[in-house]
């Protein structure tokens, strides 16, 4: 018995934790015009064209789960290359997140907002774009001196029957690219609730993909699984591929490979005719692959993980083994993974993985797009099994 079944058995023994997300509603976000998923499974898998809207989807449960913090949108709008520049009172170049891509359209008039959540209202997250001139409680001549002329945005963020004012002020002139974007610190004069307060507290979220992460972002999980005692969970990925030869696994100082370098990299002991120590990277993207994903599980316990193109750097005849592992982590760690993929290998890995125990709830659909907008095709397990297995096309 591995350690990831042996910790299944012992958290789960017929006790099943709910999900954050038993079912996704996504209305007015990015490429999303609307989008009603009616079941996702402990572990969910998304196919579907490019372009159709599948990496939306994993943007959107990560605003969702971060309670759409103005760190985390801004960080998601950055990633996408989402930022507009102005220039201050000073004539400095000031460069910043763009609010306005948020929504569908980048249309923010008409009562334009966001929604994220279950399909029951209690669970729906929404974000609004409000004139600041409607707010009665803001004193824009105070609190923004230089910026009294024309039409000004801000964002505000409904969870739960609580509002969260977004500090940031933005324009509404040229929505389709807007130009110009200020983004200041400052004080409302009403209370922000704290993000550790009450529906606005963050659940657990770890992303990757599609590229391969960055020797920070190894280190980053790799210390926070020390302190959860789960290091030892990451060689077994590992042995999925190489088999016993993988001893151990950890992060050491770069310098100590490689003078007059800082930072840290994943290194793995191999043991076969006489032990050696090699970097993790020079075993190839699937054991990095492998590895991440691992660590990422234990990293998000009792929250989401999302992957996108979850077969990058897999060998087809590996997909099975990595989505029980997958699937058995998740229960282990109360973990909701949601996934996307290109590949028909992945699928028919993750059928075959998902079929094996009828307590490891996987669920597959693929996004369609047509000239009303985005919706899904599901496959039940029975049909996604028996459809993988004869070949079917299901992408």
């Amino acid at each position: 018995m591995t350690i990831t079944e042996q910790a299944h058995q012992e958290r789960f023994a017929g006790d099943f934790m709910p999900l954050h997300l038993p079912d996704l509603h996504v209305e007015g976000f990015r490429g999303i015009d609307l989008l009603t998923v009616p079941r996702l499974g402990r572990v969910t898998l998304i196919a579907g064209k490019n372009s159709v809207g599948k990496t939306t989807v994993l943007d959107a449960v990560r605003v969702y789960a971060a309670r759409a913090s103005a760190q985390s949108l801004s960080a998601l709008l950055r990633g996408r290359e989402e930022v507009a520049s102005s220039l201050d009172e000073d004539g400095d170049v000031m460069v910043g997140a763009n609010p306005i891509a948020l929504f569908h359209g980048r249309n923010i008039l008409n009562n334009a907002r966001v929604i994220v959540g279950s399909q029951t209202l209690e669970s729906r997250l929404t974000i609004e774009a409000v004139n600041v001139g409607d707010e009665e409680s803001l004193d824009i001549g105070r609190l923004f001196p230089h910026a009294l002329d024309g039409i000004w945005y801000m964002l505000k963020v409904n969870f739960h029957g609580r509002e969260r004012p977004i500090q940031w002020l933005f324009p509404a002139q040229d929505i389709g690219t807007p130009k110009t974007l200020t983004s200041h610190r400052m004080s409302y004069p009403f209370r922000r609730p704290n993000a550790e307060d009450g529906p606005f507290r963050p659940i657990e979220c770890e992303s990757l993909g599609p590229g391969l992460p960055a020797n920070n972002v190894l280190a980053r999980l790799w210390d926070s699984a020390i302190n959860r005692g789960d290091e030892n969970l990451a060689i077994e990925p590992l042995q999925m591929i190489f088999g016993d030869t993988v001893e151990s696994v950890t992060m050491v100082g770069e310098e100590m490979l490689e003078p007059r370098r800082s930072g840290r990299r994943a290194v793995v002991k191999v043991t076969s005719s006489r032990p050696r120590v090699m970097p993790l990277k020079s075993l190839g993207d699937g054991a990095l692959r492998l590895y991440s994903v691992s660590l990422a599980l234990t990293n998000s316990r009792d929250g989401f993980l999302l992957i996108d193109e979850a077969e990058n750097g897999l060998h087809y005849s590996i997909q099975r083994d990595f989505w029980r592992m997958v699937l058995q982590a998740a229960y282990a760690n109360n973990v909701q993974v949601l996934a996307t993929t290109h590949s028909a290998d992945c699928i028919r890995g993750f059928a075959e993985a998902a079929n094996e125990n009828p307590n490891l709830d996987g669920v597959y659909f693929r996004m369609e797009r047509d000239a009303e907008g985005v919706y899904t095709v599901d496959y039940p397990k029975d049909d996604l099994l028996n459809a993988a297995r004869n070949r079917t096309e299901m992408r």
